[in-house]
């Protein structure tokens, strides 16, 4: 019976050749994400090499043929095993693989040119299968953490059955030798040998990629478990939409237990059905147009609104993600309703007066800078008016500080509704200034000044207690009396008081 090895081989390279494309291809699309695919790129490349030579065996001289071939070969199969060190993060044992490789180049060193004998060359190519695959069982099965172990049974099964082909490769060259020296010999059993040898070739390559494509599956699976916890359990609002339609995709419990909706109630409408923007329909297209030009929005303040129409203050942040092939918006929201509301009561308090709610003289100075930018502008003045109670000593020592405090909020409120256009504040004490806007002639001053005492004055009783209340009142105007609050309120002070002497002395 006549077998024709040297086409077998010839299959054998034109497999290889196959396995060296898909791998290759593997290795262009993985590079970035795992180590050790390059590794077996070069493992497959040289072992084509190695059987394209051995191919040439009579043609070309022995030494290249024969030597340098499994050489290549051999050093083609370590890379093998680095490759899966790398790509399993394993610590790589290199004494012990040095070690084979030189043993196995010397061994069949001796075996080719001192003593010549291609049963001892079968027995050491055997020997190298049984080394290579036992080294990945070893590192695979022995070192390999729990995580990466489950994505490897099969290729464990895989291992021990070469393992196993080779070995019995070794036993047959020991116990059944050949009787002739030429690889290419038409002998059955040089043949099954290299059927098996193309068995290797087509099992090892799938094999690897298997795993790849199994380690990259798993990865996806705990990264969309990942997600999906993240995306449930998160405290922060988060709702995917899509981009164009606005159609909500999914949210998560934090949206449905702030709103107040079940899942289904809002699955396939849009926000602006929800009327989550309130009356401003064309929030979200603008939100839509600044995500599409920049690469997303980050820490926004904006404002929703419940079903019921109450109100949440949130920070929005959102950015585009493409998800089966069509544009999402992807949104989160974090409520700060409590956090905005307590933000603005601890602005009130330190801008305004604690008592009477009037603006404070931190606030003064900041609408006093105002006034003079405008004035900068269209160079219209502005006046400054400062009213000291009198008498007010009295109430408080006749009725006491509540009902005085009572007569300061009362006093407050006539001068907050004489000067609603206006700057109003409490200075402290019984004292209050007044800032007033465009101030067309001292005329129209002089008449706030006389309404503002005659308000004061005509209070004739708090609580249903009698009182006798007045005010003494100075004013400054800008910049002709200074050109800072100090400069007018000096002014104004000193006019204050010269009245406050007059009364005085009659």
């Amino acid at each position: 019976m006549s077998f024709d090895v040297r086409t077998l081989f010839l299959a054998n390279l034109i497999i290889y050749l196959v396995n060296m494309v898909a791998i290759i291809l593997l290795w262009v699309n993985n590079r970035k994400r795992y180590k050790g695919i390059f590794e077996w790129v070069v493992a497959i490349v040289l072992v084509f090499i190695g059987n394209y030579l051995i191919l040439f065996r009579g043609q070309i001289p022995d030494f290249i043929s024969i030597l340098v071939a499994n050489i290549l070969i051999m050093i083609g199969f370590q890379f093998n095993i680095y490759g899966i060190v790398k790509f399993f993060h394993i610590k790589y044992h290199i004494f012990y693989q040095c070690f084979f490789s030189f043993l196995y180049t010397a061994l069949f060193t001796y075996y080719t040119f001192v003593e010549p004998d291609l049963n001892a060359r079968n027995a050491l190519v055997g020997l190298l299968g049984l080394f290579t695959f036992g080294s990945i069982f070893y590192y695979i099965h022995f070192q390999l953490s729990a995580y990466f172990k489950r994505l490897t049974r099969q290729f464990e099964v895989m291992l021990v059955l070469f393992m196993g082909s080779n070995l019995f490769r070794i036993v047959y060259s020991i116990v059944y030798p050949s009787n002739h020296d030429d690889l290419f010999s038409n002998h059955p059993r040089d043949v099954l040998s290299n059927v098996f040898v193309t068995v290797f070739a087509i099992i090892l390559p799938l094999s690897l990629i298997i795993l790849v494509n199994r380690r990259a599956l798993d990865e996806v699976d705990i990264e969309e478990d990942k997600f999906r916890n993240a995306f449930e359990q998160s405290p922060i609002m988060m709702i995917i939409s899509r981009l164009q339609s606005g159609e909500i995709y999914d949210v998560n419990e934090a949206f449905l237990n702030t709103f107040g909706y079940k899942k289904d109630e809002i699955i396939g409408k849009t926000t602006n059905q929800l009327k989550m923007w309130g009356p401003d329909l064309q929030r979200r297209d603008e939100i839509i147009k600044h995500v599409q030009t920049k690469e997303g929005i980050f820490n926004m303040e904006v404002t929703f609104y419940k079903p019921n129409g109450e109100s949440i203050d949130a920070v929005y942040s959102a950015r585009m993600i493409n998800m089966f092939g069509e544009d999402f918006l992807i949104s989160t929201a974090s409520d700060t309703t409590l956090l905005g509301r307590a933000k603005r009561e601890l602005i009130y308090i330190a801008t305004h007066d604690a008592l009477t709610g009037l603006l404070n003289r931190h606030e003064l100075e900041h609408y006093f800078q105002e006034l003079k930018e405008q004035f900068t502008k269209n160079q219209k003045s502005f006046s400054l008016i400062l009213i000291d109670l009198d008498r007010f000593k009295a109430v408080n020592d006749t009725y006491g500080h509540n009902v005085g405090d009572n007569l300061l909020v009362l006093i407050a409120r006539k001068l907050n509704q004489l000067f609603k256009d206006h700057f109003v504040a409490r200075l402290g004490g019984d004292e209050f200034i007044i800032l007033i806007k465009n101030l067309s002639s001292e005329t129209e001053l002089i008449k706030f000044i006389i309404k503002a005492r005659n308000d004061i004055t005509n209070i004739n009783n708090i609580e249903g207690k009698p009182i006798d209340i007045g005010a003494s009142i100075g004013f400054s105007v800008y910049p002709k009396d200074g050109v800072y609050l100090e400069d007018l309120v000096r002014t104004a002070d000193k006019m204050m008081y010269n009245e406050k002497d007059s009364k005085r002395r009659v």
